[in-house]
């Protein structure tokens, strides 16, 4: 799925600066299909007892070179090779742009399926773009703004609500959630979805997933009433800082 994204980042009519990886489990083969010309920072960290995206998002932010706007991607997507240009185009201080994404069938994309040839095709056989709520998987903004959020919130453990919270938190502090899904287009890959894990009773970590799902949405409520009765603080995200890496030895960078 990974190297699928890559492709499409490299076909972009405007590339990113810069990518940052974060990678828990093995090796990254999928790094020997970039070019040399395409810059990126990675490191294995391993990510403790139970994963957190937003750590994961924070930890990855963090590797980043001085750079004036972020965006965080889940590594399943596929973007049309306008993308990163649309997206320019409409980021303004201020502002928090996101895509809502189309899902692929199972079938649809296959180890010999060219995904930046038949990004056109692929996008004919996706369903109807997410709820407005669905932004977990595009999330652009200002770096200055981000730290102002500061970040994700690490609380939200595994990957239930955490972008929903950063969307609530960013409109709150002034932010304008901007759609970028009616310009250009991201589509995600099929895998088992949280939803499919969360209903089976033989899934690995299931238990754990369904505690983490119950505390995140009960977080996420509480957060709410909280700004609603004027009590929000928001130096109670992150209290102790955000994105830490582990020590170990230095980052791959390209072209170093």
């Amino acid at each position: 799925m990974f190297v699928n994204l890559l492709r499409t980042l490299e076909s972009q009519t405007r590339r990113p600066d810069v990518l940052a990886m974060l990678n828990f489990g093995a090796p990254c083969p999928e790094l020997k299909a970039l070019s040399p010309a395409f810059r990126y920072i990675y490191r294995h960290a391993p990510h403790g007892e139970v994963f957190s995206l937003s750590r994961a998002h924070n930890q990855a932010a963090s590797l980043l070179p001085p750079v004036e706007t972020v965006m965080f991607l889940d590594a399943d997507v596929l973007l049309a090779p306008d993308f990163i240009e649309r997206g320019l185009r409409r980021l303004k201080r201020g502002i928090l742009v996101n895509c809502r994404i189309m899902d692929l069938p199972r079938e649809a994309v296959t180890p010999e399926t060219d995904v930046v040839r038949e990004f056109e095709r692929l996008k004919t056989l996706s369903k109807p773009r997410r709820e407005l709520t669905a932004v977990g998987a595009c999330q652009w903004l200002w770096m200055n703004a981000y730290r102002h959020l500061r970040g994700h919130d690490e609380a939200f453990k595994m990957w239930c609500f955490e972008d929903m919270d950063f969307q609530r938190r960013a409109r709150w502090m002034g932010l304008q959630p901007v759609a970028l899904d009616e310009e250009t287009t991201m589509l995600h890959q099929w895998h088992l979805s949280k939803d499919d894990v969360l209903k089976d009773p033989k899934a690995p970590q299931v238990e754990v997933a369904r505690y983490w799902y119950k505390k995140n949405l009960s977080r996420l409520r509480n957060r709410a009433i909280l700004w609603d009765i004027g009590k929000f603080d928001p130096s109670n995200v992150n209290p102790d800082g955000w994105g830490k890496l582990p020590p170990r030895k230095e980052s791959v960078i390209s072209g170093q």
